[in-house]
Formats: structure tokens, sequence, C-alpha cells
């Protein structure tokens, strides 16, 4: 999911439609430019794989900095993260330090 900056979904539209007939080449620089004059867009929420086969969901702030991961690990360990704008753990569930409780 991501934001759309403050401008019209026609214009993306629209540029796609113009873009999408140029040759393959300058797809790109057309795209690099009507992103710098259309700035905003972010990726908010990610959901899907990750490249070890955990499931993760990822919320963005605006700015598009994970702040809350959630992941779900191949063998079934689940694992929750709020994070700070810069990418820190402030909080974990389960906490990093826990140990398993011993059994006799």
């Amino acid at each position: 999911m991501q934001d759309r900056g403050d401008y019209s979904i026609l214009e993306a539209i629209e540029a796609n439609h113009r873009i999408s007939k140029l040759p393959e080449e300058q797809r790109e620089a057309e795209w690099a430019k009507f992103k710098a004059a259309h700035p905003g867009d972010r990726t908010r929420v990610v959901l899907g794989r990750a490249a070890d086969g955990a499931s993760v969901l990822r919320l963005k702030d605006k700015e598009g900095h994970d702040r809350i991961v959630i992941r779900v690990a191949p063998d079934g360990t689940p694992k929750l993260q709020m994070l700070d704008a810069d990418g820190g753990v402030v909080d974990e569930l389960p906490p990093a330090a826990q140990t398993s409780p011993s059994h006799p």
C-alpha cells in the first residue's frame, strides 16, 4: 500500500499511459522526471514473504521508515518489533533477552 502525493490520480494515469508508449530505454528517466515533479509517494504497508521465508508485515511512517514489524519465521516463531525512525528496536515481543524456562 502506498500514500500518493498531493496530485490527481489522473495525472499518474496519464503519465503511465504516455510513458508506457516510450522506448524502454527512455521510460526510467521519464518516471524519474514525473516523481521529481510529483513528490510525496511513499510505501506505507508491506505484506509478503522475506528472503528467509518468513511472513512479514511492515507498517511504515509517513517518511517510509519501518515502525512496526510483525514476522512469523518459517519454523512458526512469531516476533513483533516497534522501531524508532532510525530503525532501532524500541521494544519487541518476545523480548530479545527472554530465556526459555528450564524444564526438569
